[in-house]
């Protein structure tokens, strides 16, 4: 379990709340840039997983999930499960082989 502190309201919870998650859901909370880490390790953990590229499975995660993805990145969010994780995915390769921040 972490513990994190949200930005953005998430369902009954405040912006600014102290709130409890799974190891999954902190660093998904993180990175998506709706929470913030209140502890060093989870911090470093997830330095540790934005510099992995890893390919989103259309079989765990939810369409809602890749489209919310997508849109983070500025791509379409039109298309199935497979093809929103395939434009991920060529996204991210992307951005490693450049270097970008986006």
């Amino acid at each position: 379990m972490r513990t994190v502190r949200l930005l953005t309201r998430l369902g009954q919870n405040k912006a600014g709340a102290t709130v409890e998650f799974t190891d999954t859901e902190a660093d998904w909370l993180i990175t998506a840039g709706k929470a913030e880490a209140l502890d060093q390790q989870t911090s470093t953990r997830q330095q540790e997983k934005q510099e992995e590229v890893e390919e989103p499975d259309p079989e765990t995660t939810t369409l809602a999930d890749l489209q919310a993805k997508a849109k983070e990145y500025g791509l379409p969010t039109s298309g199935t499960k497979a093809q929103l994780a395939d434009r991920i995915q060529q996204h991210l390769e992307r951005q490693q082989q450049t270097g970008d921040d986006d």
